[in-house]
């Protein structure tokens, strides 16, 4: 059996010293991924391991894919490895009925914000909302990343409620960016 999950859009940044590793896992478990937890193992020229980053996201969807930001400190390496581990949700609990509308992102004093509203287009309420917004330098790499959380039991349906995300650049060219909502 193949690998169930890709490593996609990756980049590594250096910003004030510390090393930052972005890049997005795309699903392809066939189920939703209630927690990924990635280890990021930066290795010397002789392959020694020197410094491990620990990150995870979570609720990710099959056939969907979720950002990642690890920050490795000011780590002196030759090269670096992406391991995963999950944990998948029990089927049915995902929610694939949640929306983005009217988002708009603003540069303000270094720091991108963006501005939206999540509507629950479904028939129950939802107990659990994340927005994942995600930054593209013009390589198509993953620059930046951020979420906010809507708050549990408080999205009844045809409900919007709105969210700001506030993310840091660690690429210096932003030309586009991503907005997802996941949630059950």
């Amino acid at each position: 059996m193949g690998i169930d999950w890709h490593i996609i859009n990756q980049n590594d940044y250096r910003l004030g010293g510390d090393v930052h590793v972005l890049g997005e896992i795309y699903n392809q478990t066939g189920n939703t991924l209630w927690i990924a937890s990635m280890q990021i193992t930066f290795h010397s020229g002789d392959e020694t391991t020197v410094f491990n980053a620990p990150t995870e996201v979570t609720l990710l969807p099959h056939g969907r894919k979720i950002a990642f930001h690890a920050n490795a400190g000011p780590v002196t390496y030759d090269s670096y490895t992406l391991d995963m581990e999950y944990v998948t949700m029990p089927p049915g609990l995902s929610r694939t009925d949640l929306g983005i509308t009217g988002n708009s992102m603003i540069l303000d004093n270094g720091v991108y914000r963006i501005r939206g509203e999540v509507e629950n287009q479904g028939a129950e309420l939802t107990n659990y909302a994340q927005v994942v917004a995600t930054l593209f330098d013009g390589g198509g790499r993953v620059a930046g990343v951020s979420s906010a959380l809507i708050r549990a039991g408080e999205l009844a349906p045809g409900q919007r409620k709105t969210f700001e995300v506030l993310i840091r650049s660690y690429g210096s060219d932003v030309t586009s960016y991503e907005v997802q909502v996941f949630g059950f």
